[in-house]
């Protein structure tokens, strides 16, 4: 963001490879994306059922399920 000086992430979507990470390691890690607080955020099956959990929890309105397959599509 700093090097685009573009300051709104539209959307995040990635295998953030979390399972099977520490609790605290995964705390933080939503902390962070929270901070980024991006309009969608798409977590991939290798990111692991603790940090989906926690992202549902803290950040229910930007989370979006992916399975095998998925296609998404953003309009600019």
């Amino acid at each position: 963001m700093k090097i685009s000086g573009v300051d709104k992430v539209h959307a995040i979507l990635g295998g953030f490879h979390l399972f099977p990470a520490d609790d605290d390691y995964v705390r933080q890690t939503v902390v962070e994306l929270k901070a980024i607080n991006p309009d969608v955020l798409i977590p991939m099956h290798c990111s692991g059922p603790a940090l989906l959990a926690s992202l549902r929890n803290l950040m229910p309105d930007q989370v979006v399920a992916s399975t095998n397959g998925t296609e998404y599509v953003f309009g600019a």
